[in-house]
């Protein structure tokens, strides 16, 4: 039964400030708002806790979302030191799945190129593209899979460009010149050899020296009387220093069909010096034997000296007619044609370095 105690309690409740407040707030109200508010009252904790709910998960994507982006920041640091396709790898399988990932991938394509694995990086480009063809990486990987195919076509003994090495020297053999009283060369052991090039711009005579480079004489001349340089290109022009030329393809790019070992000359790299042309250092970096001995065919004359060059090239002899020829070339006139005016009755048979093979992959245990 209700007390004098509770029906003062009560009465004090009901008079409270906060009761008051409630009964106010409530005043006037429609009863479906009265109802909901109510309700509101009665799950207020349900509410409570699906707020807490709610920012406990931002909380945590936010930091899982933090936690991707420094994961990713050191995938880019780590791809910029990784050198070789099997550290490439690694750091594919350490990130696989995050944004940098087609980018590990692209990497890898392009590095297989540079060690002309072009089946390998025909693989990974394709995988790249499919994978991720609306990114950058994956639009990159298309372009650079359509220039491998083409590197392919051009290259290998089945390739576009043998094909035309092989008809090249069919056509040199096709072309060798009858010897005629109008075409005999001259023999005379005493004398040095000399031969002659018909350039756009006139005549040129040649005088080789046989006696400090005998190995390189004998090559040039091998290859002048295999009609090799007829026609070939004008392919590089250094104002009042020198003219390279010789090449098949306009831009020098023709492959070597043999190297032969570096002979030293006494003639000075001067005007009207002929050398034939090797591969050169990187400038501050130390000549080699290897670079050294990369003679070949194509050949520069020299137009005025240039002591930079001294020593530098494989110096086989001198112009002793027509200098003022060669400096009228220009980049769109062609060497149409060299012959040999004079040579010595021994055989010019030079002596070629040996073709170095690859080293075998290692096989795989079981194989």
């Amino acid at each position: 039964m209700p007390t004098a105690d509770n029906k003062n309690e009560t009465k004090a409740t009901a008079d409270s400030p906060a009761a008051a407040m409630a009964e106010l707030a409530t005043e006037g109200l429609p009863p479906w708002a009265t109802k909901s508010l109510d309700v509101a009252k009665k799950y207020q904790n349900v509410f409570y806790a699906v707020a807490t709910v709610g920012l406990l998960t931002w909380a945590v994507l936010k930091f899982q979302a933090r936690r991707k982006e420094e994961k990713i920041n050191a995938g880019w640091s780590e791809l910029g030191q990784a050198q070789s396709v099997d550290a490439l790898r690694a750091l594919l399988e350490k990130y696989k799945g995050l944004a940098i990932e087609p980018y590990i991938r692209l990497r890898i394509g392009n590095k297989l190129v540079e060690e002309e694995k072009l089946d390998e990086a025909l693989k990974e480009f394709g995988e790249l593209k499919a994978k991720f063809n609306e990114t950058l990486p994956g639009k990159l990987a298309g372009q650079q899979e359509k220039s491998v195919q083409e590197s392919k076509a051009w290259s290998g003994k089945d390739g576009m460009l043998e094909k035309k090495l092989n008809e090249l020297r069919a056509a040199e053999k096709a072309l060798a010149p009858i010897p005629t009283p109008g075409n005999r060369v001259k023999i005379d052991d005493k004398e040095l050899p000399r031969v002659e090039l018909d350039l756009s711009t006139g005549k040129v005579l040649i005088e080789l020296d046989e006696l400090d480079a005998p190995n390189a004489t004998a090559a040039f001349i091998r290859e002048v009387e295999k009609n090799y340089y007829n026609p070939t290109n004008i392919y590089k022009i250094e104002k009042d220093t020198a003219v390279f030329m010789g090449d098949p393809m306009p831009d020098g790019s023709a492959p070597r069909l043999f190297t032969i070992p570096f002979e030293s000359s006494k003639m000075p790299a001067a005007a009207g010096t002929v050398a034939l042309v090797r591969d050169l250092p990187p400038e501050g970096q130390p000549d080699t034997d290897v670079l050294k001995n990369t003679g070949s065919t194509k050949f520069v004359i020299f137009t005025g000296d240039v002591p930079q060059y001294a020593g530098k090239f494989l110096v086989i002899g001198r112009v002793v007619e027509g200098l003022d020829a060669v400096r009228k070339l220009t980049l769109l006139d062609k060497l149409r044609e060299a012959k040999v005016i004079q040579k010595r009755s021994h055989p010019y048979l030079p002596k070629e370095n040996a073709v170095e093979k690859p080293p075998e992959p290692p096989k795989e245990p079981g194989k």
